[in-house]
């Protein structure tokens, strides 16, 4: 922050610096949703170091999920390749995989 920063966005920087440190002077900011953002921290009553260990594990969370998501669908990808190479239909392949026709005229 510099002193070219604009006056609301340092406001808003000083109040989320206070945030991190949980030594915050409220009676030094006059905005209302400012006011609601402190109210709301307070009854979370979660630290800042929990939060960031919540954030990261909800960040390795959605990269499982992702991970998993891209199994099955190289998976789908993979059988399609087999049915294909077997002579199956190009529509019977797309009903029992669930592929796309565009998605399964990539595997040809």
């Amino acid at each position: 922050m510099t002193e070219e920063t604009p006056e609301p966005y340092r406001t808003w920087l000083r109040a989320i610096n206070d945030t991190l440190d949980e030594q915050v002077d409220e009676t030094q900011y006059d905005n209302e949703i400012i006011q609601r953002m402190f109210e709301h921290i307070e009854q979370d009553s979660v630290t800042p170091q929990e939060r960031a260990r919540m954030f990261d594990e909800y960040g390795q969370e959605q990269l499982r999920r992702d991970e998993y998501k891209l199994g099955v669908a190289e998976a789908k990808l993979e059988t399609a390749r087999k049915m294909l190479a077997k002579g199956y239909d190009l529509a019977e392949v797309a009903e029992l995989t669930g592929l796309s026709p565009d998605e399964l005229a990539q595997l040809s």
